[in-house]
């Protein structure tokens, strides 16, 4: 079964405690390349067309998820996203507006009833140089946000699943070990 209003999904923001560290991480262990970058934020892209597939913020000691961010079908969508949820007894943190990150498009931003933040944009930039490349993420597949608060690190390696997740936790397609951190 389709949205009427997301399309897909296209990035996750994380805060983390050592911005070079993640930085790192990210580009050696997922070869992502850094996009755009500012004192306390690096987005970082895929092989896709997405502006960019994790954005890191610096931040705390213990990293977090921001948000996640969807893409929506149509500008219109934006306003549907916010009346469903507020409807579903989430509250909209953000009206709609101009995105505040380099993909740039328009924005609104709710949280849903446990206080998950969800980002939804439409006419955000896209990268025309798309192609896929051997061991590299293209894109977002899916968000998995798990409601555990204990903490806990689980690294395993199974090649063939192809599945990296982190913190609350994001699944990205790359051939890359599979991590598994659930957020405090």
């Amino acid at each position: 079964m389709s949205s009427p209003s997301i399309c897909a999904v296209r990035s996750v923001a994380l805060k983390v405690p050592d911005l070079a560290r993640a930085e790192a991480f990210y580009t050696d262990v997922w070869h992502l390349d850094v996009v755009d970058r500012t004192a306390d934020a690096i987005w970082l892209r895929g092989t896709g067309a997405d502006h960019h597939l994790i954005a890191l913020h610096a931040g705390s000691d213990v990293p977090q998820v921001l948000h996640v961010t969807l893409r929506a079908r149509s500008p219109e969508a934006l306003d549907a996203v916010a009346k469903a949820a507020a409807d579903a007894g989430g509250t909209v943190v953000k009206a709609r507006a101009a995105a505040g990150d380099p993909a740039g498009g328009e924005r609104v931003v709710v949280r849903d009833a446990d206080g998950r933040v969800f980002e939804v944009v439409h006419g955000d930039a896209r990268h025309a140089d798309a192609s896929e490349v051997k061991d590299r993420p293209m894109r977002l597949a899916h968000v998995v946000l798990f409601l555990e608060r204990d903490r806990g690190l689980i690294l395993g390696e199974e090649p063939q699943q192809h599945e990296v997740c982190v913190a609350q936790t994001i699944i990205l397609e790359a051939s890359v070990p599979v991590l598994v951190v659930k957020a405090p």
